[in-house]
């Protein structure tokens, strides 16, 4: 049994079928396929039934392979390893953002690196917060950046920073003169918020006891389509801090809330046995120093994005 067979192995589990599998690897399909059967053989088990077409994975062989990508993480250590000792990043970092993340972090992550660590390749994937955990453990990604994980033993928290919800209101909103908004004032109001689920679950917190108009609350995953929808007078929008930024032509049309300022908290995960430790720290580091000055601080009321 060889590292490079076990890489073919997750390699067509990642494809889907060994066609797929070969051009990836740069290998011909017989080659490809005839390493997979020297393996069977030296296993003496069938990791693949080719019987169905396409080829299915036995329930033996799906965890073979799931073992196969740990033997795979730990060979990475070992380099990741000697590169930190001789002090060489390169390789490729990536990094599971959740959806009201990626609009407001992303550009700080690549051009961060871009300029100090232009060895370092950066893959950035959305990924909902319910299933960053998963990605994680199932090394779809090395690190996470969230406001909410499923917590496991096998996963380490890093608190980054505290990012206060604002709100935005239309021009001709009755409460468009007023600098700080107090819950109580949302009474009767119609809300807009993302559907990401961490955000509505907090955003129910925030107003809990309010008699809002449930029947015309509108959800959407993206920012700018809330934003139109409030402008047709659909509703105020409840908004992440950072997303705001991106609106400069309508900063005066967001407001703050009076303290305590309702946020969230949002973090890096990442396993416990992460092997890019040095990247996930400058990874860190990145981000809190790039932000500074750009968040207001302040007494925070933190929500919980698993409130129900």
């Amino acid at each position: 049994m060889t590292l490079n067979q076990l890489k073919y192995l997750v390699t067509i589990n990642e494809c889907g079928n060994i066609t797929l599998a070969s051009k990836k690897l740069n290998l011909s399909q017989p080659s490809l396929t005839m390493q997979i059967k020297k393996l069977e053989d030296e296993l003496g088990v069938k990791i693949f039934n080719r019987k169905n077409k396409p080829f299915v994975i036995t329930e033996l062989g799906q965890k073979i392979i799931s073992q196969a990508k740990k033997v795979l993480l730990e060979e990475k250590k070992i380099n990741d390893i000697i590169n930190i000792d001789k002090e060489i990043f390169t390789g490729k970092l990536r990094i599971g953002i959740t959806p009201s993340l990626v609009l407001s972090i992303s550009d700080i992550i690549i051009s961060s690196f871009e300029k100090k660590f232009k060895n370092v390749e950066l893959v950035i994937s959305e990924i909902k917060s319910e299933d960053i955990t998963n990605a994680i453990e199932e090394s779809d990604i090395d690190v996470g950046i969230t406001p909410y994980f499923l917590k496991t033993n096998n996963i380490i928290e890093q608190p980054l920073f505290y990012e206060p919800f604002v709100v935005y209101l239309p021009e001709n909103h009755r409460l468009k003169n007023t600098k700080k908004l107090n819950i109580g004032d949302f009474e009767f109001e119609n809300l807009l918020f993302t559907s990401e689920s961490s955000i509505s679950k907090q955003v129910s917190q925030l107003f809990k006891g309010l008699n809002l108009n449930y029947t015309k609350i509108i959800e959407s995953q993206n920012l700018q389509t809330y934003i139109n929808l409030s402008d047709k007078g659909y509703g105020i929008v409840i908004v992440p801090f950072l997303n705001s930024l991106k609106f400069e032509n309508k900063s005066s049309q967001f407001k703050e809330f009076i303290k305590p300022v309702p946020a969230r908290q949002i973090c890096l995960i990442s396993l416990k046995s992460e092997p890019k430790k040095t990247l996930t720290q400058i990874l860190k580091k990145n981000i809190i120093t790039n932000l500074r000055g750009k968040i207001p601080f302040g007494e925070f009321k933190i929500l919980d994005p698993q409130y129900d």
